[in-house]
């Protein structure tokens, strides 16, 4: 989608070309038309819960696990707004660290390593 030149989330990703942008109007058509769909919006959902692994486990974020894939990616930057704040994490030159509101019940679970109830730190993997 970044090589096409998209500024959206398209319907499809092999287009060749270059897609109009999401304000654009199309030669055959008198109106805007977007590419964009609901449907691919699954990219914003797979790097907070599938990469970064943040999930809750109970209703507003009240209690979360962060339990990263970090065999996926090298490195990685997420932020995750809640009722409670924002939860961030990072994954850059294997160190994983993280950051959560106060009144949030936490579970970090990195490398074998299951860290409970603290709510910023960072896990520095050696293999």
């Amino acid at each position: 989608m970044l090589s096409s030149g998209s500024d959206c989330l398209h319907e499809g990703t092999v287009q060749t070309g270059i897609l109009p942008a999401i304000d654009e109007r199309h030669t055959d058509h008198p109106v805007y038309v977007s590419y964009c769909h609901g449907w691919t919006g699954a990219a914003t959902v797979l790097l907070p819960m599938g990469i970064a692994g943040i999930r809750p486990l109970a209703p507003g974020f009240a209690e979360t696990e962060i339990r990263p894939a970090l065999e996926v990616f090298s490195h990685f930057r997420c932020a995750v707004p809640t009722p409670l704040g924002e939860i961030a994490v990072k994954y850059e030159d294997r160190v994983f660290s993280w950051c959560v509101p106060k009144e949030m019940g936490i579970r970090v679970i990195v490398g074998g390593e299951t860290i409970v109830g603290q709510r910023q730190g960072r896990i520095v993997l050696t293999q």
